[in-house]
């Protein structure tokens, strides 16, 4: 079958070939690169997490773990201190050394971790400099149960640790509030009422 490809045949049909490719490779590259930015990954989050008793024993190894896996090892900082509160990680407050336990599972240094084990307990505003955590977890307010401190104390010393972390850190704070106990049932709804306020 022979084809006629007259003057004017090729004069209407090479640049209408000729626009129709050009416009199929930008459709394509629109595509690509629609598709290669909105399957870029997301930054890894950063995990901080300030502990007392309860975290340098069982649940604080569980939750290294789960952290690690979930976050990976560079990006999680695990700080444990016994018989710690929310001011003893200021670093207006006085040094507080732990002599009941401590567990430091950090990027790059080895485990830290001893029970009973006396050691410094470390200051947020370090701590928040160093690893510019995007999420911070604290799990403190324990030890505020056997202590006679009153609301206006204990919620001036939330006010000043919470401001401390979102003065040096932009990331998401979440409180892990003081566990179920009988032996503080009368205080444990007062003290995780001021963590909630």
């Amino acid at each position: 079958m022979s084809t006629d490809w007259s003057p004017v045949k090729r004069a209407v049909f090479l640049p209408l070939t000729l626009i129709v490719g050009l416009g199929l490779i930008a459709v394509v590259a629109a595509a690509t690169a629609k598709k290669s930015t909105a399957t870029k990954p997301a930054p890894p989050e950063k995990i901080l997490y300030i502990g007392d008793s309860l975290s340098v024993g069982t649940f604080g190894e569980l939750l290294t773990d789960y952290f690690v896996r979930t976050y990976t090892r560079p990006n999680v900082a695990f700080y444990a201190s016994c018989g710690s509160s929310p001011e003893n990680w200021l670093s207006d407050e006085p040094v507080y050394e732990t002599k009941c336990g401590y567990r430091e599972s950090v990027p790059g240094r080895p485990l830290i971790f001893g029970d009973p084990m006396h050691h410094r307990t470390p200051k947020i505003e370090t701590l928040l400099r160093e690893y510019k955590p995007t999420i911070v977890f604290v799990q403190q307010g324990t030890n505020w149960m056997d202590r006679p401190l009153s609301d206006d104390k204990i919620g001036n010393i939330l006010d000043r640790f919470i401001s401390v972390i979102h003065r040096n850190a932009s990331c998401r704070l979440i409180w892990i509030a003081p566990p179920d106990s009988s032996r503080f049932r009368k205080v444990q709804g007062r003290i995780c009422t001021l963590i909630q306020q």
